[in-house]
């Protein structure tokens, strides 16, 4: 199974369901299959999943605020590109030794069989073919004396990308891949932490950008919103995924101090040097909506005018990030 999507959390938040379904709304673009938010409320979770997309969800708002009591919370939005379209996030776990807790991931990780052969040996229960189902199990099967001592002994048994957000009934956690493939940012609202995938998630909430998580950092935000940092993993050479800059990250969301929109831009300048418009090139035209801004620089930097010669129906999902096969073609 492999993933791109959308994660959030918050913590100490009066309004942290709302907010936390106002965000994953800026991340749709992230993934449009399904979405879930899980806050926590007197030691106890409450979930709400739901297989369609957040804007489905706005006409009920105070029904579903009603049943996701808390001040903490995380959320998450899906994209599959391959595999089951069950195992919406964040997955629920559980525990012997600890509290309930719940997981959202955003990435691929590439050595789950054997974990997952080796998890079914002792028992564990599969309700999807998600990876993150295996994180899951492998915390809540961990022999460590504290959960997150059993959460982090998961993440060093796993490789690929991720950026995770977590939560159980005491603590939020965000942690980011040693090798910084999957974005993971950190902003602040009055005085409550947030995490988020992208910028843009802070920006509807009116959250203040703090900083991005670092490669291999993982953060916990405590029940009195007090951040704690650590480096638990070893260092590893940086990896970030291009296509965060071309196609996966919304055009007004910052990443290493630049826009991306302005990122894109670059790109179609560069384009420009590696591929000069030959003589009978007379427009520049571009796909849209991700590849506008590099026609824009592509046009500026060329000096050919620039035209919408493709026109999107934007009352259709991102076509690359639709489940299936099918339904890109019908688009």
């Amino acid at each position: 199974m492999r993933e791109e999507c959308g994660v959030f959390g918050i913590s100490c938040n009066n309004d942290a369901a709302f907010n936390s379904i106002l965000a994953l709304h800026a991340l749709q673009h992230r993934g449009q299959e399904s979405f879930g938010v899980v806050t926590s409320n007197n030691y106890k979770l409450h979930s709400y999943h739901f297989q369609a997309q957040v804007s489905s969800v706005f006409d009920n708002i105070d029904e579903i605020k009603k049943s996701l009591p808390g001040d903490c919370a995380i959320g998450h939005v899906r994209y599959s590109t391959s595999g089951s379209k069950f195992g919406v996030q964040p997955m629920l776990g559980k525990s012997d030794k600890f509290r309930d807790f719940a997981i959202a991931h955003n990435g691929n990780l590439i050595n789950i069989s054997p974990i997952r052969e080796q998890l079914i040996k002792q028992e564990c229960v599969f309700q999807s073919d998600i990876d993150t189902e295996v994180v899951v199990h492998l915390t809540a099967s961990g022999e460590k004396d504290s959960f997150l001592e059993s959460f982090i002994y998961a993440l060093k048994q796993i490789q690929g990308a991720y950026s995770f957000v977590v939560i159980n009934q005491e603590v939020v956690i965000g942690v980011r891949d040693p090798s910084r493939i999957r974005p993971l940012v950190l902003g602040k609202l009055n005085g409550s932490y947030v995490l988020a995938s992208e910028t843009c998630a802070l920006d509807i909430i009116n959250a203040e950008f703090i900083r991005e998580i670092e490669p291999g950092e993982l953060v916990t935000i405590s029940s009195d919103s007090k951040l704690a940092s650590m480096f638990p993993f070893p260092q590893q050479k940086s990896s970030f995924c291009i296509f965060e800059y071309v196609y996966f990250s919304r055009p007004d969301s910052i990443m290493e101090n630049r826009s991306i929109y302005d990122i894109r831009k670059e790109i179609g300048r560069i384009l420009v040097e590696e591929s000069p418009p030959k003589n009978n090139v007379n427009m520049v035209v571009p796909i849209p909506d991700s590849g506008i801004p590099a026609a824009i620089g592509y046009a500026k930097h060329s000096g050919l005018p620039m035209e919408l010669g493709i026109i999107r129906n934007h009352y259709i999902g991102r076509t690359f990030i639709q489940p299936t096969l099918k339904y890109v073609k019908l688009e």
